[in-house]
Formats: C-alpha cells, sequence, structure tokens
C-alpha cells in the first residue's frame, strides 16, 4: 500500500528509557513542554551494541530519529550534543565511546592509538594502547603506572621504580638509591650515581670501591667487591 514518505520519519526528543531482557525502550516526545509523542519506542541500531540514551533534562534531551511502522515507532538513530564535547578533538576516521561522565573510549586512526579513560577524584585512570611505539599503558589516579615498551617493562609509584628488560636486565630505584642487575649477572647499587656495592661476575677476587657518599651529617662508607663463582 502506498504510503507518504513525510509521515514515514520524524525526530524528537528522548524524555525517558527502560531496558528489558538487554533491549532498550524509550519515550519520545518533546523535552520542553514535556508531551510525549509515543511510549515504548524500540532503539535499533548495529548488531551487538547496545546503548541507554542519557536521561532528558528540561529543555535538553538525546534526539532520535525514528520510524513509523503502523502504530509502532521504532528508533534508529540518535544523537547527544550535549556530551559531544566529551570525545575530545576527532579527526578523520576517529572514533569515540561517551557518556555525561568521565568514562570514555576513544580509537585515534592518524597515530594508531587506543585510549581507554575514566578519573578517579579528576585525576585520570587510564589504558592507552600505542601500536606503532609497541607500548601500553596503565595508570591510576596517584600517577602509579605500568608501561610496556618494547622488550621492557616499567613500574612507576611515586619516587619509586622498576624496570625489567630481556636486553639490558634489572634497575629498580628508590629515591637516590639504584640496584641494577645486568644481563651477564653483574650487580650494582649506587648511591646518587656512584656506586657502593658491586658484585662481578666472574672476577677472581674482591676489592674495596674507593668512595665514601655523603648522606646527610655523616657518610656512607665504601663496601667490599664480591666475586661470584
Amino acid at each position: 500500500m502506498p504510503r507518504n514518505a513525510d509521515y514515514l520519519t520524524d525526530i524528537s526528543d528522548v524524555l525517558g528509557s527502560q531496558v528489558s531482557s538487554g533491549e532498550v525502550y524509550v519515550t519520545i516526545g518533546d523535552s520542553i513542554d514535556g508531551d510525549g509523542w509515543g511510549a515504548d519506542a524500540a532503539m535499533w541500531g548495529p548488531d551487538g551494541y547496545i546503548a541507554v540514551p542519557n536521561a532528558a533534562s528540561q529543555g535538553s534531551a538525546c534526539r532520535a530519529l525514528y520510524l513509523v511502522d503502523g502504530n509502532m515507532k521504532r528508533v534508529f538513530a540518535c544523537r547527544d550534543n550535549r556530551i559531544a564535547s566529551k570525545a575530545g578533538a576527532l579527526a578523520p576516521g576517529d572514533r569515540a565511546i561517551v557518556t555525561d561522565g568521565a568514562p570514555r573510549i576513544r580509537i585515534v586512526k592518524q597515530s594508531e592509538v587506543v585510549e581507554l579513560y575514566t578519573e578517579n577524584a579528576g585525576n585520570p585512570v587510564q589504558v592507552v594502547l600505542d601500536g606503532p611505539n609497541d607500548t601500553i599503558l596503565l595508570e591510576n589516579a596517584q600517577a602509579t603506572s605500568v608501561s610496556i615498551s618494547g622488550d621492557s617493562t616499567t613500574v612507576t609509584a611515586g619516587s619509586s621504580t622498576a624496570t625489567v628488560s630481556a636486553s639490558s636486565g634489572i634497575t629498580a630505584a628508590v629515591g637516590a638509591t639504584e640496584l641494577t642487575i645486568a644481563p651477564s649477572g653483574n650487580v650494582t647499587v649506587t648511591f646518587g650515581g656512584v656506586p657502593v656495592f658491586e658484585v662481578t661476575a666472574g672476577a677472581p677476587s674482591g676489592a674495596l670501591l674507593p668512595v665514601a657518599i655523603q648522606s646527610g651529617p655523616g657518610t656512607v662508607p665504601s663496601t667490599r667487591v664480591y666475586a661470584l663463582p
């Protein structure tokens, strides 16, 4: 039966929503005067993706593009400019999933980066996947982080860091004190950049390190160099 195309689609505000068995239904109408135009309009979208529109406020709401199917109305597209800025600056090919809070997911085409982001008391909590630089960054609101880059992993908590690398061994630092374990098995402890303890793999004998490190009003005496068997 022929139908007038002018009445097949329309645009409205989303006044409310409900979810039943994983399916989203919305009430459409005018958010300024509160008039409802239809209840329980099913939301259609990409298979496997389910989104519930943010709640309406007086004169401000998510907008819905819907199809009239007999007595039924089916929402097949939405836009909410109230939260569009949460995506940040986007370039052609970029993608983002945002809401009216801090959480968001961004895909940046040019840099080939994926960002999973939220906040704690205004501070970032994030996971960043950087393909071209072969890097994964995990960071919480206290700036405690784990960075995996190439063949190394670095854990940072305040002024303490530890790095494990397949090519350069292990380095751990707390303040001015640093421990290094080289791939050869050599162990070095430095304070303020000056060695205070060493273990050398295969060395025939040990000797005193000729250093004395200042530490406040006193000194830290040098220690012996031990040889591994």
